[in-house]
């Protein structure tokens, strides 16, 4: 098999909580971070659009285009309508998002949510390395040297397009990260040495 291009990129998710404390978060980190992109989990039975929309086209604007969101329906206290609530929470976050940029939307396939929405990336567990066809596939990692042969392989194999960095603690997962593990992803050619160029969706092929 061809071996791919170098993974286009290292996607860091912020850790669970208020989507406005994790977007905060990323803005803090965004305009030294390279080509890493910064894709903090909305609670979709907490927060709100008019508030959340704003916040992640800022974040995008700092981050060069290089950000996401993912939103949950495992937070919240989980109902019988939480899954249309969420629904309706990505769709009116994304018509306010897309009045300024096109959204890019993550999902991880351990939430419900994934499969009533269309999101651009989907982040699967290391255990589990088989998604469904469709969108780019990121495998999540939680330390900085978690799975570095898996990774290798399931890139090499076409299973993933990169990773997704979730440290229980994002700033000192990142310098971790920085420190250890991606030397090691640029040694293997999984990623270029030099900062990528162009945003997230055009190295993803994301339109």
């Amino acid at each position: 098999m061809p071996v791919p291009p170098a993974s286009p990129c290292c996607c860091s998710a912020m850790a669970a909580r208020r989507g406005s404390i994790s977007i905060a978060i990323g803005k803090s980190m965004a305009p030294g971070a390279g080509g890493i992109a910064f894709v903090p989990t909305v609670d979709t039975g907490f927060d709100n659009p008019v508030t959340v929309a704003p916040s992640l086209v800022e974040l995008d604007r700092l981050a060069s285009g290089n950000a996401g969101w993912q939103p949950t329906t495992l937070v919240q206290p989980h109902t019988a309508q939480s899954l249309a609530d969420g629904v309706d929470f990505v769709a009116a976050t994304h018509a306010l998002w897309a009045e300024h940029e096109r959204p890019m939307l993550v999902q991880s396939d351990a939430d419900p949510l994934w499969s009533r929405i269309s999101p651009d990336i989907v982040v699967i567990d290391r255990d589990l390395p088989a998604p469904k066809a469709g969108p780019k596939v990121l495998l999540r990692t939680f330390t900085a040297m978690a799975g570095l042969d898996q990774i290798e392989a399931l890139y090499l194999e076409g299973v993933i397009d990169g990773i997704h960095l979730t440290p229980p603690d994002m700033e000192e997962g990142l310098k971790a990260f920085a420190g250890t593990m991606l030397p090691a992803l640029i040694a293997r050619g999984l990623v270029l040495a030099e900062e990528p160029e162009g945003s997230l969706r055009a190295r993803l092929g994301i339109a």
